[in-house]
This record gives C-alpha cells, structure tokens and sequence, in this order.
C-alpha cells in the first residue's frame, strides 16, 4: 500500500473550513485505472449528510467552472455502509448529478479501527468531470459513477435509449421537434424511435404515442400505425397534429385519442383537398390564430384550412425541410436552411428576408447575419423569433425588426459551461417557447431536452 498522502483539491476550497476534509488523508489504490482512497479515521471525523450534500454541490459548482483545460478534476466520495447507498445515491442526483455507469468489485479493504471515513480527491486520470462514489463493506464495494447534469438542463440522461422516467432518469434517441400544449406539457417528436414523449412541467418524461412497426393506419393511439414522426402543433381545440414524414401525410390527434389522416397520399407536390393533396417530406408545424395549418416541407410552405383545403404559400426554398412558425399577427416565418436565411411571409403574402443570407456566424441586422444551417424556429409572446442554428450550435434570437443576437455559444459541439454565453449544445434541431417565454432546446445527437431561462425584461 502506498504511503498517505496529504489531498489537494480545489473542489473543497468552498468547505475548506471543515475540519473533517481539512485533516483528510488518503492511502492511494488503483482500481481499474482509477484513483481510490481509503482513510482511517476516528467516527467523529464522519462527514454528515448535510456536509457531504454541501460537498456535492460545490464540486458540481466547480466542475462546470473548470470544464475545459488542465484544472478538471474529479470528486470521488467513499463511505462505509452500503445499506447508506440509495439515501446517499438520491443526495447525489438532487445535488444535480446523473448516473453513466455502475460496478460491482469484491476485494480486501485494511480498515483501521472498523471505520472509513467519506473523503475526497482528485482523480489523477481526468475521467471527464465525473463523481465517483463507493460504497464499502469489509470485502465488497460498489462504484457508482456520476457527471453533472449539463446547463440548462431539462430531461434526458444523454444515453441514446426509450426510457421513461424524471429528469435524467428519462433517454431520448434522437429527439426533434417539439411543442407544448395549453396545460404546459412538452411534447417531443423522435423521428428514429417513430414515437411522441411527453413532458410534464415538473420534467416527468413518457410516451404518449408511437413505437409500434412503421407503417400507415388510423385508429386510436394503441393502434395508429406511423412513419417517421416530425413536426407537431396543437389547434384551438386541443387536437395535436403529427406531420408523418415518411407517409407524407399531416395526421391528427384528438383529446381523446383517436387517430385520423387530414391532408396528403403519395409522395409529391399536388395542391387539393384531403388525399388529393401531396407532400414531399413534410417536416414541421404551426397555426395561425385562425386555426389555418403551416406545412414546412422540402422546398415548399403549405397552407391547409381548417377543412383540409391546402395550398402552396411559398416554394423554391431549400432542398432540405424547412422549419416554420407563425406570430400573433400572423406572419410566417420559414428557416431557408441550405440559403442561411429567415424568410418573413406577411398575412398579404409579401415574402422578405428578415434576416441571413449566406454562412457563418455572425450576430447583425438583416442581410450582415449570418447563419449556417437554421433548422427548428419558435416565437415568443412579444414577437422574437429564436432559430436552431445548427451546424453553429447555437441559439439565436431575431428581433421583430430583423436584429439578430447569440443567446448561446456559437461554434463549439458539446454541453459544458454554465452561462448563456458559455454553454455549448450538442446538434439544436428544435426549439419551443413555454408560456413564460422560456426556451427549450432538443438535442438531437446529445439525446436531451435544455431549458433556457429568459429575464423578465
């Protein structure tokens, strides 16, 4: 065993004062290639669960603060009876960490006295911002690994996966287009799994639709058949409507579950009523106040009336699907991805391009913006538009009058930091606005849900 030696860890410099951390030293053993410590120590040097969730929190605090660079270090936590673990184990994730992996080693462990004492170090190895805790018995411990939960959290763990549950007890795969409905709830479209989650404003994820082999059929929610679920938007009445990419149908759901097809057939570009008409990868959603349908499909923006009539508002855009969103005033607004530009379509049908134009980065009015591939838009209650910069990892915000704005870090894929400035964000393809004007981002290969809290002004 190697000697005692004295820890240094710049994690506990918010609880330095604490006399059981101060006189914490450690034996060093390496298990796996990773750094434990075992100490012996006198019962009064025990850390209480108060302490120890003071601990958590400040290495959370202090994780995100040295997210990048040579300084990372990690927090492993040892204690010594394992029936402690789930007490322990809820500690953890209320200090706002989640679990990535768990192990089982038996071994022998010298415990001086019959105590070990909650101690921790750096990790030497640099395991990506991780906490480790140990729960250890005479020969048995248990590991439990756990990072911080990204800023701006919402839902999802971040591991491709269908789980339902809380926060990040949840996974997504793939996550897309989002919307909410008039209680709060989030509905989150996931295009690979074909199925709808939904989200209850105290982050409690489900499935509410989908899963079931692709194909087409109407019917109720058990039994409806889809292919490929994109965009959605809720009407007036509280219908939800699906637009069914792979089927190039809009389909629509009731409050109470039953499943019908309002517009769309074969793959192509037809105007008409109901079946008449055609899609070509129809992709997002939005009402006007009338209760009139926007489609974003390939190259085009569809209108469909409340009785299924549609026709063609704007075509010649973009090859790929193109994101869309309605104010109060009934403008539309189209993201032109492959020309990196926002399009504003006024109720008269006047097309302008209210901001963009070529790709980059660059914050600006009008035409000296610059975006590199929008995807998903949403719009506030005072009129701001906020776009899924995708390929700049961003969240913009554009002003009514054209004036376009970084909320987040552009240029850097990942979910490190801790301000607006400074978060990172893992392919944005989707965003929505609660009714607090708080914005909500889907990661779609980071497999999470963000939130982003707005000011008051």
């Amino acid at each position: 065993m190697k000697q005692p030696k004295k820890l240094f860890c710049k994690t506990l410099m918010i609880i330095a004062t604490m006399t059981a951390l101060a006189a914490c030293a450690s034996a060093q053993q390496t298990d796996g290639g990773r750094t434990s410590g075992a100490t012996p120590a006198a019962s009064g040097n025990l850390l209480s669960f108060g302490e120890l969730d003071s601990l958590l929190r400040g290495a959370r605090s202090e994780i995100h603060k040295w997210g990048d660079g040579d300084d990372r270090r990690d927090v492993t936590v040892y204690f010594l009876d394992p029936k402690i673990k789930d007490e322990l184990y809820k500690a953890v994730l209320d200090a706002g960490f989640y679990q990535v992996w768990s192990n089982e080693n038996p071994r022998d462990w010298e415990l001086q006295n019959g105590v070990l004492r909650w101690c921790v170090s750096p990790n030497t190895e640099k395991w990506d911002n991780e906490i480790q805790i140990s729960a250890v018995g005479e020969r048995t411990v248990h590991h439990y690994g756990f990072k911080p939960l990204p800023p701006f959290f919402f839902a999802g763990s971040g591991e491709r996966g269908t789980a339902d549950g809380s926060g990040a007890q949840a996974q997504f795969h793939g996550p897309d287009s989002m919307v909410f409905d008039s209680a709060g709830n989030l509905y989150v479209a996931e295009e690979w799994e074909n199925r709808i989650r939904k989200i209850t404003p105290a982050g409690v994820v489900s499935t509410f639709i989908g899963g079931n082999t692709r194909g087409y059929a109407d019917g109720t929610v058990a039994t409806a058949l889809f292919n490929e679920l994109q965009g959605m938007a809720f009407d007036s009445a509280g219908n939800l409507y699906v637009a069914d990419k792979g089927n190039n149908r809009i389909r629509k759901i009731t409050p109470a579950g039953v499943v019908t097809t309002l517009a769309g057939s074969t793959q192509g570009y037809a105007d008409g009523t109901g079946a008449q008409a055609k899609f070509h990868w129809a992709h997002s959603l939005a009402f006007d106040n009338a209760d009139n349908l926007y489609v974003g499909e390939r190259g085009h923006v569809r209108k469909i009336t409340p009785s299924g009539v549609v026709t063609t508002l704007l075509g010649n855009l973009s090859v790929r699907s193109v994101g869309v969103a309605v104010d109060s005033a009934g403008n539309v607004y189209a993201a032109d991805r492959d020309n990196n530009r926002i399009l504003k379509i006024t109720p008269t049908g006047v097309v302008t391009t209210l901001a963009g134009g070529e790709r980059g980065f660059a914050d600006g009015t009008g035409a000296q913006a610059r975006f590199n591939d929008p995807s998903g838009l949403a719009v506030d209650r005072a009129g701001n538009i906020y776009v899924a910069d995708r390929q700049n990892h961003s969240i913009r915000k554009i002003t009514p009058e054209g004036m376009v704005t970084t909320l987040t870090k552009s240029g850097e894929w990942g979910y490190v930091g801790g301000t607006d400035a400074a978060a990172q964000f893992t392919d944005p393809r989707s965003v929505a606005i609660d009714s607090a004007d708080n914005v909500y981002v889907a990661e779609t290969d980071g497999h999470r849900i963000r939130k982003i809290t707005i000011p008051a002004p």
